[in-house]
């Protein structure tokens, strides 16, 4: 018996716009008032949460965001980043993009704050694994000859993490300042 195949399904349309308007929420949360709601990529996104999209053509990933720029306004070159007002990543309204250079998105995200926990040290990065005071005993037991796996073991986190402190890369300043 011969197989038959959805040709409704979203792979086998040939018109990507199809597709990608099929995985659109127009509904989505207001971040700014005067942008309006954003439009939500509702499939597949990226660990940054980017919406991403495969292409027949060519096999390959393209960020939505870029897709709904070049749909509704025109092709792309690869240096030009599409960056977004509202900073919802998944959003693909078009009213919320805008274009820019790498070096532009790097200022942006950093007048925008969202940078700051690579950059902040110690116990004030939101990602810290420590207090000072784990930090400071971490040292003096390593002085005492606890390796670094030990240290590693007790604390429940990696050798890496264990070598940055004792490195001095985290926890480089005193607990007040």
């Amino acid at each position: 018996m011969p197989r038959k195949y959805n040709l409704q399904h979203p792979r086998k349309l040939k018109d990507p716009s199809v597709r990608f308007w099929r995985k659109v929420d127009k509904n989505g949360p207001i971040i700014y008032q005067a942008l309006g709601p954003c439009w939500i990529w509702t499939a597949r996104v990226n660990e940054h949460g980017y919406g991403t999209m495969e292409f027949k053509r060519d096999k390959k990933r393209q960020f939505v965001h870029r897709f709904s720029w070049t749909m509704h306004f025109g092709r792309l070159s690869d240096e030009i980043c599409v960056l977004h007002r509202c900073d919802n990543p998944p959003c693909v309204n078009p009213d919320h993009l805008f274009l820019g250079t790498q070096t532009d998105n790097m200022s942006d995200m950093y007048k925008k704050g969202r940078q700051a926990h690579l950059y902040r040290k110690g116990m004030v990065s939101p990602n810290a694994k420590f207090t000072y005071t784990d930090a400071l005993k971490i040292r003096e037991l390593y002085s005492y000859g606890t390796s670094c796996k030990k240290l590693a073991e007790l604390y429940k986190v990696s050798n890496s993490c264990i070598t940055r402190v004792l490195a001095n890369k985290t926890f480089t300043v005193a607990p007040n300042e």
